[in-house]
């Protein structure tokens, strides 16, 4: 990810800190870290795509078996029923 201050990549602490406050001001729990959004991003990227080498690459992994790791859920059906929770509670 390229820093929109600095038009460079970003440092490792500077983006967990900027990620702090995004998070705060959407008023998203403490608990929800950086990580969880980006291992939600390849599960979401494998279950929609069906492709562990797509979701690979958009982690910027070097081997599918450290992108493994990071899928969750056990396909599009898990994925429609927890959009579909999160929705109910939303309103």
């Amino acid at each position: 990810m390229i820093d929109e201050d600095y038009g460079k990549p970003y440092w490792e602490s500077r983006y967990a800190a900027k990620f702090r406050i995004v998070r705060d001001a959407a008023g998203v729990p403490a608990t929800v870290w950086s990580m969880d959004t980006r291992a939600g991003a390849v599960s979401e990227t494998v279950q929609a795509t069906g492709s562990i080498e797509m979701a690979s690459d958009l982690a910027t992994h070097t081997t599918t078996k450290m992108t493994k790791k990071y899928v969750q859920g056990d396909g599009p059906e898990a994925s429609r029923k927890a959009a579909d929770a999160l929705i109910a509670k939303c309103k």
